[in-house]
């Protein structure tokens, strides 16, 4: 799975609009992803570990085997109480993912701790640390949670958006896309500068055998 997806998009734009932009075509953001990506790994590249933040990832499954360094995705269909779950079934509620721990389960909130159990983020990255088979995220034995790109993800659609809408309408940008883009730039330079520490891997030159090391965050008001 890329670093962003069409449902990634889907959360910062209604559809419709979003349809209008990609000529209801989705194969039509694939190059303005890429320009985008291109984009934001020129700015941070010379601090931070590109290659690791924008690594593919895949959906957890908890049948699939995973390698150290293996980097999944989180994810689970919303809980709903007219539905009897069965054992082992994941769900997601309030923004979490949880894990039936009975059969027969019928309208008990995943809160409920006799019922369920608390697997992780929905939506959440995790990185294997021990190879693993049937191991859930939540075991630190085998997995960490991985640093959020949350932020980075959404310049990058704020920056591919802009690209969409030179792509398909040059003459007919909205304002608020190309301050949006702005924005971001603006953003990806301060970090270029050092003036903003992002929680990512720093890039190090793994010839000289240095370990990956991390920033700290600063405290940044982002409007959307």
């Amino acid at each position: 799975m890329s670093f962003v997806t069409i449902s990634d998009f889907r959360q910062l734009i209604q559809s419709t609009d979003l349809d209008i932009v990609l000529a209801d075509d989705d194969s039509n953001i694939t190059q303005s992803i890429f320009a985008a990506m291109s984009e934001v790994k020129s700015y941070i590249r010379h601090r931070y570990d590109v290659d690791r933040i924008f690594k593919t990832t895949n959906l957890f499954n908890i049948a699939s085997t995973y390698a150290v360094d293996d980097l999944v995705e989180l994810q689970a269909t919303g809980y709903s109480a007219t539905i009897t779950y069965a054992q082992d079934s994941y769900v997601s509620y309030e923004s979490d993912v949880f894990k039936c721990l009975a059969n027969g389960t019928l309208n008990k909130v995943p809160t409920d701790t006799t019922y369920w159990d608390k697997i992780g983020k929905d939506r959440g990255l995790y990185v294997c640390i021990t190879i693993s088979t049937a191991i859930d995220v939540n075991n630190r034995t085998y997995w960490i949670e991985a640093e959020d790109t949350q932020l980075l993800r959404t310049y990058v659609i704020d920056i591919t958006l802009y690209h969409a809408h030179s792509r398909i309408q040059p003459r007919n940008i909205p304002e608020w896309r190309i301050q949006r883009r702005d924005d971001a730039i603006d953003f990806l330079k301060q970090v270029k500068k050092g003036d903003i520490t992002l929680n990512l891997p720093i890039y190090s030159d793994t010839s000289i055998g240095q370990r990956i090391s991390y920033g700290g965050n600063d405290k940044i008001e982002n409007y959307f």
